[in-house]
């Protein structure tokens, strides 16, 4: 695995669909399929969105200093995104590379 940057994961993902899973139901979980993602540099925001005009959409921001770190896997081209709260990790992959990972209820 190896440390990247928002602005690096941003760029690795930009105009691709991708999944979201967080890898524990604790706190605040995320679960999105089919969405994209965005990075605002100068308000340091990075959003993800999925849905469309007909049905709503749905989103999930974090600041910057929500963010720990993030983590690429080049194994099975996936990231970790880890966070400064106590939030769950959360695992990003593009859609249909989705890593397997075990919710624990």
């Amino acid at each position: 695995m190896k440390e990247i940057t928002v602005k690096e994961f941003v760029q690795a993902l930009e105009g691709k669909v991708i999944e979201l899973e967080s890898v524990d139901v604790y706190g605040v979980s995320v679960h999105m399929t089919k969405a994209g993602v965005d990075y605002d540099e100068e308000l340091d925001i990075l959003t993800f969105g999925t849905g469309d005009y007909k049905h709503g959409i749905s989103s999930i921001a974090y600041g910057g200093d929500d963010i720990d770190c993030i983590d690429y896997d080049e194994s099975d081209n996936t990231y970790t995104i880890q966070f400064s709260q106590l939030m769950p990790d959360v695992i990003v992959a593009t859609s249909g590379n989705k890593k397997k990972i075990a919710i624990i209820k």
